[in-house]
């Protein structure tokens, strides 16, 4: 029969063995946490990623990801994969091998780039051979078409370099439309379409030129027609030609290019007032708009977007 004593040192014994045996679990399970995966393997695990799994098999490209390298990976989520389509006006099946191996690399930098590591006006060199330029707080990537895409949750760190999420494909540089085919395609523009056609005006910006456009949406136009208490219809060509033209200038100048109270001259004949911080442009009725964004390009030109019509000199 046992003692009290040697119960005790039994009893002493086998906490000590069990607490060994979890101190030795716990630093095994530890480890498990601690172990990276490849940057292949988050984005298999990830459930916002199934696009872009996707598109990494069908190019072939998953497999880079899979062993040693230096990557940093611009990750773009099921969402924005689903924006993208929905802004092409295209199925996923449409997409060809060739564009997505060249959409997907512009989403990748050959060095580790972590988020502390990144600087205002940085122009890093794609896998694709394009750049991109970062900018901060927020952080985000402007592609070579003037795209905006926002760093979400940054620095995934994987064995084989760094994934960024971000909410807006990346894409190679396109072959820029024509003002006209902008307008037309932009469901912001459905009035200034309208008004461009009716005033004879749109084929202008079909072909060849050197245009800047001050194009105003569709809030815009209605706004204007609330202030003036009319319809759409009660305009006439002769109206709508002479306000349409006040949005125009027959050279190209984008945003670098706008100095503070500069007033360059319209395709209407008669001259605006351009100032900055915040950009905005002033009629010859001191009426203002806002330009909210800019450097829109085309074959012909830019476009830069306000939020009111600029009006001829009223009499």
């Amino acid at each position: 029969m046992k003692t009290i004593s040697e119960f005790l040192k039994f009893a002493l014994l086998s906490i000590i063995v069990m607490a060994t045996f979890s101190c030795s679990d716990d630093d095994d399970n530890s480890d498990m946490k601690d172990e990276k995966q490849s940057i292949a393997a988050i984005v298999e695990s990830g459930e916002n990623f199934t696009l872009l799994e996707m598109a990494l098999k069908d190019t072939g490209l998953l497999s880079t990801f899979e062993g040693e390298g230096t990557f940093t990976v611009f990750a773009p989520t099921d969402t924005a994969f689903q924006a993208l389509l929905t802004e092409l006006g295209v199925e996923y099946a449409d997409l060809t091998k060739e564009t997505l191996e060249a959409v997907l690399k512009m989403h990748v930098l050959t060095s580790v780039v972590a988020s502390t590591d990144l600087e205002e006006g940085a122009a890093p060199t794609t896998l694709q051979g394009e750049k991109i330029t970062v900018s901060l707080n927020p952080v985000a990537i402007t592609d070579p078409n003037m795209r905006v895409s926002t760093v979400g949750l940054a620095d995934l760190e994987a064995t084989n370099g760094i994934i960024h999420v971000i909410d807006k494909v990346i894409l190679p540089k396109q072959d820029p439309k024509t003002i006209a085919a902008i307008v037309e395609e932009s469901a912001d523009f459905t009035l200034l379409e309208m008004a461009l056609k009716d005033a004879d005006l749109f084929t202008t910006f079909e072909g060849d030129g050197t245009f800047t456009v001050f194009a105003p949406t569709d809030a815009a136009f209605q706004a204007l027609l609330t202030e003036l208490g009319v319809a759409y219809s009660d305009l006439t060509k002769e109206t709508l030609e002479a306000v349409l033209k006040m949005h125009v200038l027959t050279s190209v100048v984008e945003s670098k290019d706008l100095t503070d109270g500069v007033t360059p001259m319209t395709l209407q004949g008669e001259m605006i007032t351009i100032n900055l911080s915040p950009n905005k442009i002033t009629d010859p009725n001191s009426r203002e708009s806002a330009i909210t964004a800019v450097d829109v390009a085309a074959k012909n030109g830019v476009i830069h977007i306000i939020d009111k019509v600029i009006l001829p000199l009223q009499k």
